[in-house]
């Protein structure tokens, strides 16, 4: 059965596994392509590459002690020393949403509402490129600055309480953030944890702390 099966594919006969056939061979022509040009720039330690990256955050407790979670887009540039050090900055586009119960008064209590928040982070990180052919790990840490853009809380759908012109949040913070980035040919695999280090309300103790997943792609230059 197997060798009738391989010479099926091995066939010019069937239009179907000439088609499969031709796929396999360019995504494997590009695949050593990329492994390739990948090891070379990790050998080397170009000065400069991008990083584009997608994926989800979870936070452990958000603002208002509820669980939270959201997406992650996020745009990097790193520059790699001679010695394999790295500095890592560029900007996160952050959206978060968390669920948590209202006091709405003695008559209606404990409904549930929908805090959402949206923001843009800037990371500056220092890390160290610890390279192979092909790939490298990159663990790093830095400090984070945070633009809050949007904070609101709504219940059954109708806006309740506006962060900003009701609490006085702060739309600048200040954080700390550490984390690991795992490159495999032209594409990698992050992981961070980002630490608030001011508080999001004032006089009142309302920092995050969040973890980030993300897959993302290098821009090699």
């Amino acid at each position: 059965m197997f060798y009738k099966l391989l010479s099926m594919f091995l066939s010019n006969n069937n239009i179907f596994l000439k088609s499969v056939r031709k796929k396999i061979f360019v995504g494997a022509v590009l695949f050593f392509f990329s492994l390739d040009v990948f090891g070379n720039h990790f050998d080397d330690f170009g000065p400069f590459f991008g990083r584009v990256a997608v994926g989800g955050m979870r936070s452990a407790a958000g603002y208002l002690n509820a669980p939270a979670g959201g997406v992650t887009v996020s745009a990097m540039g790193v520059f790699v020393s001679d010695s394999h050090m790295e500095i890592q900055s560029g900007l996160e586009l952050n959206y978060m949403a968390s669920h948590a119960e209202r006091y709405m008064g003695p008559l209606v209590q404990n409904v549930d509402g929908v805090d959402r928040f949206l923001s843009v982070s800037m990371p500056l990180n220092l890390g160290y490129c610890i390279g192979c052919v092909g790939g490298s790990i990159d663990p790093y840490a830095g400090v984070d600055v945070r633009l809050n853009m949007v904070g609101k809380s709504r219940v059954d759908g109708f806006e309740c309480v506006d962060y900003f012109d009701d609490l006085n949040a702060k739309r600048f913070q200040l954080g700390l953030n550490a984390g690991v980035d795992v490159n495999f040919v032209i594409f990698y695999l992050g992981y961070r944890f980002t630490k608030d280090m001011t508080d999001f309300i004032p006089e009142r103790y309302s920092r995050n702390s969040c973890h980030k997943f993300v897959l993302g792609f290098n821009i090699l230059y």
